[in-house]
């Protein structure tokens, strides 16, 4: 890849999916090389050619009795979150209320939401000790 930027030693590619749609999904050998290429998309892309895309897989964690003046499309509002729960940073890259906001109850306080992870790490944690 440009600039010098090499994979780690041993990095491979050990299969590859072709999913529904048509998308493929690519497995590698180690977290290490997953690490680099993640790292490198950019560059990999482009090698793919133009119609190539990268699209995180996302582990979604359903949250109960979110306060309702929890704003999820709030600039900021996911990096708090992470933030005060010790996350990495940016491992929180979605959130939405289950039910619509019209559907509310005039009164309610609490509501139920969607996370999405890009960590399965941070997916399984904000399952086990919640957020």
């Amino acid at each position: 890849m440009p600039g010098g930027n090499t994979a780690p030693q041993g990095a491979k590619f050990v299969g590859a999916q072709i999913l529904w749609g048509g998308a493929a999904l690519l497995h590698m050998n180690d977290e290490a090389a997953v690490s680099w290429l993640k790292a490198n998309m950019d560059d990999f892309l482009r090698h793919m050619g133009g119609t190539s895309v990268y699209k995180e897989c996302l582990c979604n964690v359903v949250l109960q009795y979110v306060p309702v003046t929890f704003d999820p499309t709030a600039k900021g509002a996911l990096e708090v979150v992470g933030n005060d729960n010790s996350l990495p940073r940016g491992v929180l890259t979605k959130a939405r209320w289950i039910k619509p906001l019209e559907r509310r109850r005039e009164g309610q306080r609490v509501a139920h939401t969607i996370f999405g992870s890009s960590d399965p790490w941070a997916a399984n944690t904000a399952i086990r000790e919640g957020l």
